[in-house]
């Protein structure tokens, strides 16, 4: 099955571990002791989770959470697709079932969970704490870099934010979504000749040019005294099994009047979700979480 989204994280094992030498941002320290590995799943729970993986591709929600019910309640793979679930239908139950998870065989998915939901709601020293934990657990999930990276550009720790973004982008060359949030950091901080470089390698497109530089202009706005802190969107976190999208000319805007940022309206959009993956015995791997709202989670929808 395929590695399980928005902020995007046990709270006190990881607290001391998630950072690398010296609390390096760039190094991440690997807890000592991973996670228990998931029981394998019989065929009909493998049946039910598919066809609940269908039915919430098919934007059938509540339908999906309904077959899930089927399955043991202290199954943990049915527990996290439950939790993500209720999470893109804003229901609170979300968090007691991720935090169910935490010190399970599905604990870095637990903490990404908790992640996206703290960046959800602007908390975004509590997101970075659990989206770091998540990471240490599996850094080669890029739905997992990605979200960190949002985190970052919202705490305006831009380093970070770049490191994380590009490191997603090159673990999954074939999801835009880290390209769309990288583009949103470049564009903030006025590097244009690289935004359009971007913009050509990644074939984006106008409309997904404009959001970014839309998203820039608002975390501007925010940064201007006085400036009331809205939420800042960020690019959707798009299901790990979506194809990239197809080439597309190359905006030209993107080439063009690399000096300075033109003034545009920002629309403030919720984080998408993040696609469960088809059932599979075994281990899983971890995807909105959105923010100033961030810079993404479609993580942390």
């Amino acid at each position: 099955m395929r590695r399980l989204s928005g902020l995007l994280l046990v709270i006190g094992t990881l607290t001391g571990c998630a950072g690398g030498p010296s609390g390096s941002p760039w190094l991440i320290e690997r807890i000592s002791s991973s996670p228990s590995t998931c029981a394998p799943l019989t065929h009909d729970q493998e049946l039910a989770i598919n066809l609940s993986q269908e039915m919430f591709e098919g934007g059938r929600l509540h339908a999906a959470l309904a077959n899930l019910e089927r399955l043991p309640g202290d199954l943990p793979e049915a527990r996290l697709r439950k939790a993500r679930i209720l999470r893109l239908l804003g229901r609170s139950e979300a968090q007691g079932l991720y935090r169910g998870l935490l010190g399970s065989c599905l604990t870095a998915e637990a903490h990404h969970g908790l992640g996206q939901l703290a960046a959800s709601a602007r908390r975004y020293d509590e997101a970075l704490e659990h989206l770091r934990g998540a990471v240490s657990l599996v850094p080669t999930d890029d739905a997992m870099r990605n979200d960190l990276g949002v985190v970052y550009l919202n705490l305006r720790q831009l380093p970070e934010a770049h490191f994380e973004l590009v490191t997603a982008l090159e673990l999954n060359e074939r999801d835009n979504r880290a390209a769309e949030n990288l583009l949103t950091l470049l564009l903030y901080q006025n590097r244009w000749p690289q935004a359009s470089e971007l913009v050509s390698r990644r074939k984006l497109t106008p409309a997904q040019f404009r959001e970014a530089e839309q998203r820039a202009l608002r975390l501007r706005e925010e940064d201007a005294p006085g400036a009331a802190k809205g939420p800042t969107t960020v690019a959707p976190v798009k299901p790990a099994t979506a194809m990239a999208p197809a080439p597309v000319a190359v905006p030209s805007r993107a080439v063009a009047n690399a000096e300075a940022p033109r003034p545009s309206v920002v629309r403030v959009a919720q984080p998408s979700s993040a696609a469960l993956p088809p059932a599979r015995s075994g281990v899983q791997q971890v995807q909105s979480a959105p923010v100033r709202q961030v810079v993404p989670i479609t993580g942390i929808e």
